[in-house]
């Protein structure tokens, strides 16, 4: 099959990691891969063999446009997958405008009625209303078939956006071979990771607050972020505030390989997310054989550990309750690794790629 994927950039977040994941898995299946990106805010990719890349960004916006018209319009694509709900609006405009008749997989990767509830902005004002008009429109023509990363996050979607029916696909995640990967972190510390952009739907903080209640107990504690984005100055100001410096290490962002050796090593990853589609993040613990302490929030991770089958869910944000589960975590047997590597089995290549096509 000849396949057309397409995303707003390659540079920040979960999806640009996911699409350069399903563009990998697919070309490893023997398809051939077009990835398109809408935006001019790329870094360098090294894409295999069978994946070709391509970067509107850098045209002006009408030019771009219309050469997203020519893509959509191309006969020789099998199948068309676009990400994220911006890009989908984008993408369904122009299916709509050309009267493009090859129906589009739109995947949104977010739960809606959470994720817009926290956007304040006049954009957002003007981009709902446009999702809830032209949603249901594109998917009463049978143009865009609309899917979400989880089930329940699957069914926000669909009333948030007044749809009949979203479908759930797998988010593909990276497969290791962890032979000699040396550890990032003193062996001597119990090494926390937290990982992903440092924004406010992390909700970080919350982590930074419970382990300063921690720290006297666990003296030997370390919490390691790994990922970078706009909260890194508030996050750094708390950490200094409590007097956590020799406890909270900031690693930066890392890419790709990079970041398996703090996932393969940590004791546990941590999540106190306000909502999470899906939670790449987690899958990723998993597939190095790693546990998770997870808030229980929409929708992802009770679906992706199981109800806590695969590590512990915390109820609700309050710093007194996520206190009393990391002492406990800590404190707790873990199983061997490939116990719970089992819980990542349904997100590799091979399975993640089939739920495309």
């Amino acid at each position: 099959m000849r396949i057309l994927i397409l995303n707003d950039h390659l540079k920040v977040g979960g999806v640009a990691v996911v699409c350069r994941h399903l563009c990998k898995a697919l070309a490893q299946q023997g398809h051939s891969v077009v990835f398109v990106t809408l935006k001019d805010a790329e870094q360098q990719v090294d894409f295999p063999k069978g994946v070709e890349h391509l970067n509107l960004g850098k045209l002006p916006i009408i030019q771009r446009f219309f050469a997203l018209k020519k893509l959509l319009c191309d006969p020789s694509f099998d199948r068309i997958i676009s990400n994220k709900d911006h890009v989908n609006l984008v993408v369904g405009l122009c299916a709509f405008l050309f009267s493009v008749s090859q129906r589009i997989i739109g995947v949104s990767h977010t739960v809606p009625s959470t994720y817009y509830a926290r956007k304040k902005s006049l954009k957002y004002k003007i981009f709902i209303p446009l999702y809830r008009l032209l949603f249901p429109y594109l998917e009463k023509k049978k143009v865009f078939e609309f899917r979400n990363v989880s089930e329940d996050a699957a069914k926000d979607c669909a009333e948030f956006f007044k749809l009949q029916h979203v479908g759930v696909v797998q988010n593909p995640v990276f497969e290791t071979n962890p032979v000699c990967i040396e550890t990032p972190y003193a062996q001597d510390k119990l090494n926390i990771l937290a990982c992903g952009r440092l924004t406010s739907e992390k909700n970080f903080s919350l982590m930074i607050e419970s382990l300063s209640l921690v720290v006297e107990d666990i003296p030997n504690i370390q919490l390691h972020f790994v990922g970078d984005g706009e909260e890194l100055p508030q996050l750094k100001a708390q950490v200094k505030r409590l007097n956590l410096e020799k406890y909270v290490i900031f690693e930066g962002r890392k890419e790709g390989e990079e970041k398996y050796p703090y996932f393969y090593h940590a004791e546990f990853l941590w999540m106190t997310s306000f909502s999470e589609s899906f939670g790449l993040v987690l899958v990723e613990a998993l597939s190095c054989g790693v546990p998770v302490l997870s808030v229980d929030c929409p929708y992802g991770p009770a679906e992706v550990i199981q109800g806590g089958k695969y590590g512990k869910l915390v109820s609700g944000y309050k710093v007194k309750d996520h206190v009393a589960a990391l002492k406990e975590f800590i404190q707790s047997e873990k199983k061997e690794r490939s116990y719970y590597k089992q819980g990542a089995a349904p997100y590799s290549y091979k399975e993640a790629a089939e739920t495309y096509l």
